[in-house]
């Protein structure tokens, strides 16, 4: 299959996927959950998100069932929980701010979903203070299973089960190991590999790297390139864009920003999901962004675009200055009603910054 990237970051383009990248990742994913034919898959995702591969190959090729929803269903959290609930689903896969949206609307109640056995999320950041809300639901009799991917590599190549002592800190939660027969390699901006510990690019290889873009050479030799410590054959890893650590005793990788999302000022290089996490630990504030703008209207500004309870600037940046440095203290502040999402779910900053502009 062609499936489009969300565009998130630029432009979407459209990753070819192999037959054999699809049939090593639905073995992952009959493994990693136990699926059997009783299973129920909720089908949140629209097809165009890559999350959906997870839906549709996940339940197809294990003989389970998959729910039909409707995008229109998925504007309306309570009617939504009422149409599942009358479908006992098993296992539920979405973004995490598609969870936000449903705590945030109040719409959850304790008798809802009876039947989950999974609850599996990837695609952005989980705010803990939004996690924890979730996990009074759902912590005692649900697992909750972080999973990490790009599109280009098949949807998912990492996953993390969740426990409660993930929640007694306000950290993200870890990226995991990576699924069998693959592996990550955290490489410096010349593309040396580093100590484990250090922060560099993660580099992902494995069956699940996908064949290129469609009809983009240029881009597909930019970012699927040759593994260079390999030299007795060639072996294709993805360049993920992703900054990460491994951590040394338990080989786990944790996220820590986007190279395209690093900024430079006052001679510090600033990763803004850093100052993302720093929000989410903030209980009334429900949904954050921070933007970078250097623009004739805003001059190297940090900008946090938040949806909060409270909307008082000195009381947030007084909290804020428990977890940051002075130099990453957002200089302005815009409160919303919402937070602009693209058509995969996510939070669009390209759109935010727009807007701000």
């Amino acid at each position: 299959y062609i499936m489009f990237t969300s565009g998130s970051t630029g432009f979407p383009k459209g990753v070819a996927i192999s037959h054999q990248n699809v049939l090593n990742f639905i073995k992952w994913s009959e493994t990693t959950y136990e699926t059997a034919k009783t299973d129920v898959f909720t089908n949140i995702n629209p097809m165009h998100f890559d999350n959906s591969v997870f839906d549709f190959y996940s339940s197809l090729f294990t003989g389970a069932s998959i729910i039909s929803v409707s995008q229109n269903l998925t504007k309306n959290p309570r009617r939504l929980l009422d149409y599942l609930n009358s479908k006992n689903p098993t296992i539920w896969f979405s973004v995490p701010s598609m969870l936000v949206y449903v705590l945030n609307m109040r719409a959850l109640k304790e008798k809802d979903l009876m039947t989950l056995r999974i609850v599996t999320f990837g695609g952005e950041g989980f705010p803990k203070n939004q996690l924890r809300k979730l996990w009074e639901y759902w912590g005692k009799r649900v697992r909750f299973v972080n999973v990490y991917g790009p599109t280009e590599c098949t949807c998912i190549c990492s996953s993390y089960v969740v426990s409660e002592k993930d929640l007694d800190n306000d950290e993200l939660l870890p990226l995991g190991h990576m699924a069998p027969n693959f592996y990550g390699i955290v490489v410096d901006k010349k593309g040396n590999e580093m100590p484990c510990g250090e922060l560099g690019e993660l580099h992902i290889g494995g069956p699940n790297v996908g064949i290129g873009y469609y009809n983009n050479i240029e881009k597909t030799n930019e970012v699927f390139i040759n593994n260079s410590s390999i030299t007795t054959h060639k072996e294709v890893v993805y360049k993920s864009g992703d900054l990460v650590k491994q951590d040394p005793k338990t080989k786990m990788f944790s996220f820590c920003g986007r190279k395209d999302n690093q900024i430079k000022r006052m001679g510090y290089r600033i990763e803004l999901e850093e100052i993302e996490n720093a929000f989410n630990t903030i209980k009334f504030i429900n949904e954050s962004a921070v933007v970078y703008l250097d623009s004739e209207k805003y001059q190297s500004k940090i900008i946090a675009c938040l949806i909060s309870s409270e909307e008082d600037d000195n009381k947030i940046t007084e909290i804020l200055k428990k977890y940051l440095p002075s130099y990453m203290l957002p200089d302005l502040y815009f409160y919303f009603d919402h937070l602009p999402k693209n058509q995969n779910g996510k939070i669009d900053r390209l759109r935010l910054k727009r807007k701000l502009n």
